[in-house]
């Protein structure tokens, strides 16, 4: 008869279901976690399971309301000082903000999490933080810097048990994306693809994917971006993700237009991801769709 012990048993649920990759799973779970908490007034239960629920929003293509939960976790974490609650608020918050082309207020997030990681000596969160950061780097088009953070990010990871297997490959996949050394650049993709199947979580083995299609696009390495793409639609099948189902379908559509196609199919397609793309709010996602369709 304890809503708190449900609630926090919901949230549990919610956590597992997130690991496995089920995002639309582990966000019903914070969802009814929520409801409860907010009827209760569990302060300690709602700050933590609104920045998960943003988790789930983002997964979901839900950016605008990502952010709003992200804002409003960050507010409570604050006020009831729960360091981890604040951590992971900022931490999705700022990948959220950065995914919407507001890279100022993401990195200034992202930032804020490294400091807090800091605090905490939590090897794997630092490494988390940088890489994120780094990401942002990326978008930014400052490559040097995101290759900096990225390598940053491998050694910190290196020094706990589980980092690389936790965080690594995720930033296996930046360091290839911001080097042009096509050596380092294979090296690192292999090794972040033997680190996966050794203990990685969901979030790892999504964004690793998402990364390597777009290493893959930019080296005009197609065949590379069509098995990553395949992996990813494997690695989501049970239970398919928005956000993974669009950048699969962008691989797919701009490794045709690489290969040469310029049918009437294809071009319909990449006009339909570049407004996809405009409507869900993935600003960074547009440009190679752009390029693809003004180059004709």
């Amino acid at each position: 008869g304890s809503l708190e012990m449900e609630a926090r048993s919901l949230s549990t649920l919610g956590d597992a279901a997130s690991n496995s990759g089920k995002m639309l799973s582990a966000d019903h779970y914070f969802n009814e976690c929520l409801q409860i908490a907010r009827q209760q007034e569990f302060a300690n239960l709602i700050a933590v399971n609104l920045a998960m629920r943003a988790s789930g929003s983002f997964w979901k293509n839900e950016i605008a309301s990502s952010i709003t939960d992200c804002r409003e976790a960050i507010e409570r974490a604050r006020y009831i000082r729960d360091l981890l609650a604040e951590l992971i608020a900022l931490t999705i918050g700022g990948m959220a903000l950065g995914q919407a082309g507001d890279l100022i207020e993401g990195r200034q997030r992202l930032e804020q999490g490294l400091r807090i990681s800091r605090r905490m000596h939590s090897k794997i969160w630092e490494g988390m933080s940088l890489y994120e950061i780094g990401k942002i780097a990326f978008l930014e088009e400052n490559y040097q810097e995101a290759y900096e953070l990225a390598s940053e990010a491998i050694c910190v990871l290196r020094k706990t048990e589980s980092g690389m297997t936790m965080c690594g490959p995720c930033a296996l996949g930046l360091l290839a994306s911001a080097t042009e050394d096509s050596t380092q650049n294979c090296a690192a993709l292999e090794e972040a693809e033997a680190l996966l199947p050794q203990g990685s979580i969901g979030y790892t083995y999504l964004n690793f994917y998402e990364l390597a299609i777009e290493v893959s696009l930019r080296a005009a390495h197609w065949d590379e971006a069509d098995r990553y793409a395949r992996a990813l639609e494997d690695y989501t099948k049970e239970e398919p993700i928005p956000r993974s189902e669009f950048f699969i379908s962008r691989a797919r559509v701009l490794a045709a237009h690489g290969r040469g196609h310029r049918d009437k199919d294809t071009m319909s397609e990449l006009l339909r991801m570049r407004g996809k793309a405009q409507r869900i709010g993935l600003k960074f996602a547009e440009f190679a769709l752009e390029k693809a369709l003004s180059s004709n």
